[in-house]
């Protein structure tokens, strides 16, 4: 049937409302290196290759925790969130495996190029996340499986992402830039809390150790909107610090609005809440960055 053909299930597999994720600090940090001075342009070239090698990479890593929790039985009947391709059987381990290698590889290449584009300093941040694709789920020590996940997702789409990319376009590091890349990072964070804490009771029964589990029941609920609040608190710092405290502030006010109303509801893990939850968050994010960009473009 059509529903069961393999580019739809890899598609399906890759997770496509995730990749939001990585999209949207590589936006803020475009316009950030953009308009570092009047000396400063955005390549056009060097945006688009940024993005295919983060969603690449993304949806690497999306089909490697599908394989490897399949794999570890991670993923089993009780699963609360959506089907997994591989745990479920519409895609064999084995092509797996070849689909998410080819990713890797496309990742490694546009890697390599923005690599040579912006210097050594690139050369080792694109290998670190090269790997970090890998090691979310796979390899020896996989991140997701000893409480890593929510940090690792704050630093690779926060800081790394926006001032990665901020540093192709204007050759500098800037770390003044640094407090507003946090905000990606803690609702990445976010994302993350809220795909571990639906998962409690599955991991609880497996191997896997998140951050949900390591703390008391009810800190761990509150968890991704303590994440989303820390993202949205960063943005009126950096007004704040940028002297524009009201330009900033209008619109993290009506963005806590936004979230409070469509996200912060369905942060309860019944009746599938949750994944209503997880892919607003991910659409929040790429709001976000989308906003103050622009203010910043603006400003």
């Amino acid at each position: 049937m059509l529903q069961n053909s393999l580019p739809i299930v890899i598609w399906q597999g890759i997770r496509p409302p995730t990749l939001l994720l990585g999209f949207a600090p590589v936006i803020l940090g475009t316009v950030l290196g953009g308009y570092f001075d009047s000396s400063t342009k955005v390549n056009s070239l060097v945006v688009i290759l940024t993005l295919l090698f983060v969603g690449s990479l993304q949806a690497a890593a999306n089909l490697i925790n599908d394989a490897k929790d399949a794999e570890s039985g991670v993923d089993s009947d009780n699963r609360v969130g959506p089907v997994r391709v591989v745990a479920s059987g519409m895609l064999p381990l084995k092509q797996a495996k070849i689909v998410y290698s080819l990713l890797l590889g496309l990742g490694m290449t546009v890697g390599l190029g923005l690599a040579i584009y912006g210097g050594w300093t690139l050369t080792i941040m694109a290998a670190v996340c090269c790997l970090a694709a890998y090691a979310y789920t796979g390899g020896p020590f996989p991140l997701s499986h000893y409480a890593l996940g929510e940090a690792t997702a704050f630093l690779f789409f926060g800081p790394v992402a926006v001032l990665g990319t901020a540093f192709l376009h204007s050759h500098r590091w800037q770390y003044d830039d640094l407090l507003i890349s946090l905000g990606p990072g803690f609702l990445a964070a976010a994302v993350m809390a809220i795909n571990n804490v639906r998962d409690m009771d599955t991991d609880r029964q497996s191997t896997k150790r998140t951050l949900p589990l390591l703390l008391p029941d009810s800190i761990s609920r509150a968890l991704p909107w303590f994440f989303i609040c820390a993202g949205i608190f960063v943005a009126v710092i950096f007004g704040l610090t940028a002297e524009a405290l009201w330009y900033y502030t209008v619109p993290s006010v009506t963005l806590f609005i936004l979230a409070r109303c469509f996200i912060h509801p369905n942060l309860i893990p019944e009746g599938g809440r949750m994944n209503i939850a997880l892919k607003r968050c991910s659409l929040f994010v790429f709001l976000y960055c989308c906003t103050f960009a622009l203010l910043i473009g603006i400003l």
